[in-house]
């Protein structure tokens, strides 16, 4: 019943707030300078204005974002701005529903959750594409071994500036090759994009960047705007946003002891912290590593979704913009940590069981009796003929233990559950069927 009554009320919170700003004129807001971007882009013209605080603050729905978004944008600028608005929305509610789909989510009250809150409303209302970056986002990780996931990682950035921490991830985790795929396609994709207008506006970029964070960093709900509320200098409170970042991107990496999830989910925090702007619609972001580690509805759901709420006017006061880093931080934390393990003991296992899986395992040998020790590392394995026997043993084991995957290629895209490293010498090993478990050294 409080579950029932906790999804009612953020339902009902989001359809006030889409209601309240449809009714003031205000829907689409920000949508409106994506829409005329696409009209200057198609005419070959330039959609970027002045790089002067005071003019973009007079414009204040100017057009920031590289062109990328511009070119995107151009079917939908065809629209009457109505029609295009809508259509962006639907987009984009389709597109964090196909992201969390991509994830293995099966469960709808997740996705009411996600779809209703505050972030992702007010992305709607204001018609930002947050729900297209979380698309992004989610293709990175669940093709992060293979070169569609450098791509997404290079769309990201290019779409979205904040994004660049996502290289620092596929480097620190050893993706070598997909770290110069997605740094080649994100100067492809800016290069391509930029030529359709002639290179207008390339060489002010930076002053453009640079003058829109001078116009709006003490509205928005940045680290930087948290500073200097508290009285420090532009500059200063600009360092300080990048060390806070960093130490934030550090706790999470440790609450995660190091893992691949740990490392994408602190890569994601640090651009969103070290932005000098950043708005409520940026946290949409946060919950791809939420529902890659929670895929079913418990507390930390319940306590999220309606607890963005508490906040819901932009900007703030100085107690809403601690509210909203807070919660961002709390968020990535707990997004990283294992859920408490429920469900029966997995009984002792014999060599018999291994091979009455069904399913010829990685490895065979030491095979002894294991018993419920909460922090052991677990190994999915499957061949490709049994991934489907492999999923479910993830389903069960995910909640309870630390689960790495050690199959084959094709099966490991399939299982795309990465938790804390394996010890490189010792491993257990999982085979088709969720209460066959084996011990081996590797």
């Amino acid at each position: 019943m409080a579950r029932r009554a906790v999804i009612a009320a953020v339902v009902i919170c989001a359809s006030a707030k889409v209601c309240q700003i449809a009714l003031s004129g205000l829907f689409g807001y920000d949508f409106a300078g994506i829409w005329r971007a696409g009209h200057d882009v198609s005419a070959g013209r330039s959609p970027y204005l002045t790089p002067d605080p005071r003019v973009l603050l007079g414009a204040e729905n100017a057009f920031i974002p590289p062109p990328p978004l511009a070119i995107l944008a151009i079917p939908f600028s065809v629209l009457p701005f109505t029609a295009a608005v809508v259509l962006w929305d639907a987009v984009c509610v389709g597109a964090l529903a196909a992201a969390m789909r991509l994830l293995g989510v099966r469960d709808r009250r997740l996705y009411v959750l996600a779809l209703c809150s505050l972030p992702f409303v007010s992305s709607l209302v204001l018609g930002q594409p947050s729900g297209l970056l979380a698309l992004a986002a989610v293709v990175a990780w669940r093709w992060r071994d293979s070169w569609k996931g450098a791509i997404a990682v290079g769309a990201l950035i290019a779409a979205k500036l904040f994004g660049w921490p996502l290289l620092i991830w596929l480097l620190v985790t050893g993706r070598i090759r997909s770290f110069w795929i997605a740094v080649s396609s994100t100067a492809g994709l800016l290069a391509l994009s930029w030529s359709a207008i002639a290179f207008r506006g390339f060489i002010d970029y930076p002053q453009l960047l640079s003058a829109d964070a001078h116009a709006f960093e003490r509205r928005s709900l940045s680290l930087v705007s948290a500073a200097m509320r508290l009285g420090a200098s532009r500059s200063f409170a600009s360092v300080l946003a990048v060390v806070g970042a960093v130490v934030v991107g550090l706790v999470v990496v440790r609450a995660a002891r190091g893992s691949d999830l740990g490392w994408f989910t602190a890569a994601l925090t640090l651009g969103l912290l070290i932005s000098p702007i950043m708005w409520t619609h940026y946290l949409v972001l946060l919950f791809v590593p939420l529902a890659i580690s929670r895929q079913r509805l418990d507390w930390v759901w319940l306590l999220v979704a309606p607890a963005f709420w508490i906040s819901p006017v932009e900007p703030g006061r100085a107690w809403q913009v601690d509210l909203v880093l807070l919660m961002a931080v709390a968020v990535a934390v707990v997004s990283v940590q294992t859920p408490r393990p429920t469900g029966p003991k997995l009984g002792p296992v014999t060599s018999a069981d291994l091979g009455a899986s069904g399913g010829e395992p990685l490895c065979r040998r030491g095979v002894s009796r294991l018993t419920d020790a909460p922090h052991r590392h677990h190994v999915i394995d499957a061949s490709e003929h049994f991934v489907g026997h492999a999923e479910k043993a993830v389903e069960v084991l995910g909640t309870r233990y630390s689960v790495f995957t050690c199959a084959p290629t094709a099966v490991r895209s399939s299982l795309t559950l990465m938790t804390p490293a394996v010890p490189p010498r010792r491993s257990i090993t999982v085979c088709a069927y969720p209460r066959v478990v084996g011990d081996c050294d590797r």
